[in-house]
């Protein structure tokens, strides 16, 4: 009995249900007991035998491939979810990142933690063509479709020089190489998954702090966007794996406040991750330090650094860091841009 997982087509993302399900065959067992996925793999010996992809060309690949790039991110998931709703599919995995901040209520979904550390995967680099040394001149060609990591070249790096960067990963990098760019902004994480087509955590975690192969970057210093980094896995209540999803996934909820609190004040603020603005959050409740919200929002010409922080939440921290937020002028910075 194959698991269908509904997913869209790119490398990446075929890459990204391998980690998934991954995630699900390790529950198989616990200290040799019947774990909670047992009856998705009692058949199966290896993970990548249990399991289909339903991929699925959305309405946001659509206007990606027709050079589209400030669109609701709500296109690269409806056409997935209609799936789910219909049943042609027990679940769907998504990039946390493209995911709405109002979530369909007719669906259940989870935010799948890094085991490698969620606060080091979700960065963005730079990465220049292979034949420069990788320190950024402010009359270097740089590529970004992303209104946020435009507005943190033009502001923080002083680019004079940026453009338009579409298509997947890999397009995007032949486009470098092909001398089109001097240098372009990706996230890591999609670069990491990608290059090292990583499904096993642990080697993630050890991995993680080693060069990534044959690629010439540097870490930014910048706020990512909401859930950059981060899976996601959405399913329908009554499907017939619903129980073994929640079992498996639904006690990491506790261990994701920190994008949920994000999601939040993007909500409230009425933007979304298309938006000039990105966070960091680090929810201290399960060690005991401070919960600490911050950010960073961009208009035009000039940008504010918002922070807040709690000896008690991530969510009190997050409503003072909305606070100074308001404060520095922040909602009249997004408003530039409208």
């Amino acid at each position: 009995m194959k698991i269908k997982v509904a997913s869209r087509g790119s490398k990446l993302a075929l890459i990204q249900v391998k980690e998934i399900m991954h995630k699900l065959f390790s529950r198989k067992y616990l200290h040799e007991d019947q774990g909670p996925s047992y009856e998705i793999f009692k058949e199966y010996d290896n993970f990548e035998d249990a399991y289909e992809v339903r991929t699925i060309t959305t309405k946001g690949d659509k206007l990606s491939a027709l050079g589209k790039k400030q669109f609701d991110k709500l296109n690269f998931i409806s056409d997935i979810e209609k799936c789910l709703l219909d049943d042609d599919a027990d679940f769907a995995v998504h990039s946390a990142k493209d995911f709405p901040s109002e979530a369909n209520k007719d669906l259940e979904y989870h935010i799948i933690t890094n085991d490698g550390g969620a606060l080091t995967l979700n960065d963005d680099i730079l990465i220049f063509r292979s034949n420069l040394e990788p320190i950024f001149e402010r009359s270097m060609k740089i590529g970004t479709s992303s209104l946020r990591r435009k507005m943190y070249a033009k502001q923080v790096l002083h680019a004079k020089n940026i453009h338009d960067l579409n298509g997947n990963i890999d397009s995007r990098l032949n486009k470098l190489e092909s001398g089109e760019f001097d240098c372009i902004v990706l996230s890591e994480a999609g670069i990491r998954r990608l290059y090292n087509q990583t499904i096993h955590i642990p080697e993630y975690k050890k991995e993680l702090d080693k060069p990534i192969k044959n690629l010439n970057y540097k870490r930014l210093k910048s706020f990512p966007a909401v859930g950059q980094g981060r899976l996601l896995v959405q399913y329908k209540p009554d499907n017939r794996f619903a129980k073994i999803l929640k079992d498996c996934f639904g006690s990491q909820d506790d261990y994701t406040g920190e994008i949920h609190s994000m999601r939040y004040f993007l909500n409230k603020i009425n933007a979304d991750c298309n938006s000039a603005i990105g966070f960091n959050a680090h929810d201290g409740g399960h060690s005991g330090r401070d919960s600490i919200f911050e950010g960073q929002v961009f208009g035009l010409s000039s940008f504010a650094e918002f922070r807040g922080w709690s000896e008690h939440s991530i969510d009190l921290a997050m409503e003072l860091a909305f606070e100074d937020f308001i404060k520095k002028g922040g909602k009249e910075l997004l408003d530039e841009h409208n």
